[in-house]
């Protein structure tokens, strides 16, 4: 059950640093993220990029464990920690981006994620290229 371990680590990390005064109005990028997880991976499965090993509940095609885990959780805590500096949001998305790597590596060693036609260095740039978009809907949300 390679799904249920983040499911329960990235629920306890919310739980320790969620700053519950922002909630109401960092909830919505929760939502945003598992939206861009479900998007990304259910058009890499269909598109045959890789392959996710579902002994779990399958949600669409990808694990709902995940889904309503580490994108919702952890989306949400990276938004409730985005920095005011413009470097600090260069330096903290490509750390934020990093650690999603990582997990993914574990999967793909665990053979819960068989890449196909895919690579580490394809999933950090999405990785990447989802944080930044999570950070320019918080400040542009926030510009309103």
């Amino acid at each position: 059950m390679p799904w249920f371990f983040p499911f329960l680590l990235s629920w306890l990390l919310f739980a320790v640093f969620l700053d519950c005064n922002r909630l109401k109005e960092t909830l919505p990028f929760g939502f945003i993220t598992m939206a861009m997880e479900l998007l990304v991976d259910i058009s890499a499965v269909k598109l045959g990029l890789y392959d996710i090993d579902l002994q779990v509940v399958n949600f669409f095609g990808v694990s709902l464990f995940f889904t309503i885990g580490p994108a919702f959780t952890l989306g949400i805590l990276y938004v409730q920690n985005i920095p005011k500096n413009k470097l600090m949001i260069v330096i903290n998305t490509v750390v934020w981006a990093l650690m999603f790597m990582a997990e993914e590596v574990l999967w793909v060693r665990e053979g819960a994620i068989v890449y196909i036609n895919w690579s580490h260095i394809k999933s950090l740039c999405v990785d990447i290229g989802a944080f930044t978009l999570l950070a320019v809907l918080y400040y542009k949300k926030r510009a309103a």
